[in-house]
Parts: C-alpha cells; sequence; structure tokens
C-alpha cells in the first residue's frame, strides 16, 4: 500500500494514561528489544544474538535511515512502528501492538505519529505491506493497495528464505529469525 505524505490526516490525541516517544539513545532501546523478542517469539536466551542482529540498524542514532517510536502505558511499550527511510520515500514496518491494548488505536495514532514526523523531514511518499486484517486501518490513513498480499507474501517469503540462507553462513548460532524488529 502506498500514500503520498502531503495530506495526511490529523494525528489522534493518544488515549488517556498513553505516551508516545521516539527510540533514541538515551531512552527506549532496551524496551524495543524487549518488545520485539516478545513480538517474534524469541526465547530468553537468544535475546542478546538479537540485539546483535539489530545493531547495524543503530535506532535512534542521529542519522539513522531507520526510526521506531513506541505508545508507552504504565511504565512499559504495548504499540509500535518503524520506518526506513530511501531517497524520497519511507517505509512502515513492524507494526505491533500488545493483546490487552488492541482497539485503542495505538497502531493508526503511532503510524500517523511516524508519517508526520517523515513529511517533517522532508520525505514524499510512504509505503507499507499490509496484512488484509489492517487494510482497512491502512485505507482509512489514506493508503491505496498497490499489490496483491498473496503475491507479495510468496515475494517476502522467497527474499527471507534468501537473507535466512545468508545470515545462516556468517551468524555462528544458526538461528532462523521471521523478523527484526
Amino acid at each position: 500500500m502506498g500514500r503520498t505524505l502531503s495530506d495526511l490526516p490529523e494525528i489522534p490525541e493518544p488515549p488517556a494514561g498513553i505516551e508516545i516517544t521516539e527510540v533514541n539513545e538515551r531512552q527506549g532501546k532496551q524496551e524495543l528489544i524487549e518488545f520485539a523478542t516478545w513480538r517474534w517469539a524469541i526465547p530468553k536466551e537468544y535475546h542478546d544474538v538479537y540485539r546483535d542482529i539489530i545493531a547495524p540498524f543503530e535506532f535512534g542514532r542521529p542519522g539513522s535511515k531507520f526510526s521506531v517510536w513506541q505508545a508507552w502505558m504504565d511504565g512499559k511499550p504495548v504499540s509500535k512502528v518503524a520506518v526506513s527511510r530511501s531517497k524520497n520515500s519511507v517505509g512502515i514496518y513492524a507494526v505491533a501492538t500488545r493483546p490487552e491494548v488492541r482497539r485503542m488505536g495505538l497502531a493508526g495514532t503511532l503510524t500517523l505519529h511516524a508519517l508526520h514526523e517523515m513529511r517533517k523531514e522532508g520525505y514524499e511518499i510512504a509505503v507499507l505491506h499490509s496484512t488484509p486484517m489492517a487494510e482497512s486501518l491502512y485505507a482509512s490513513m489514506g493508503f491505496e493497495k498497490v499489490a496483491d498480499f498473496y503475491h507479495t507474501l510468496q515475494l517476502t517469503y522467497i527474499c527471507k528464505s534468501y537473507s535466512l540462507i545468508l545470515r545462516e553462513q556468517k551468524q555462528p548460532h544458526g538461528l532462523k529469525f521471521a523478523g527484526l524488529f
């Protein structure tokens, strides 16, 4: 799905008790790792390995091509969205919300927050890969379907499989992760 960033909907106010922050070098990195390892069901004994795998993304570092925003409730992240920057476009990735806070609009609020920030940085286009379940959410934000999920899912599977083969050759631990963050 894709859309321009020129006419974004306004960002809704987060629900009471929710704070949105961008992961930076001083806050949120460890919690992002904990959230992502929960999301991808990575066993605790591999959390350090996961930390090493995502380190090159440099989340929160000035000048990084990658950013992550988290919604916090009671001192813990409960939803997240990641952004990858390219020349004049951004990709929205890794949108996830804990089951106990779903249906509160957090995924949409975080996504719009990230899109507004990217527009401020001068980006013009956003793309994302939606599950069928989330298509209506993204359509409500002005995203339009540009490819059938099933076909892009097949391509994603092929690319991830190839990536895992390469990663296994480079990583002595031989772990296979379905996602990164």
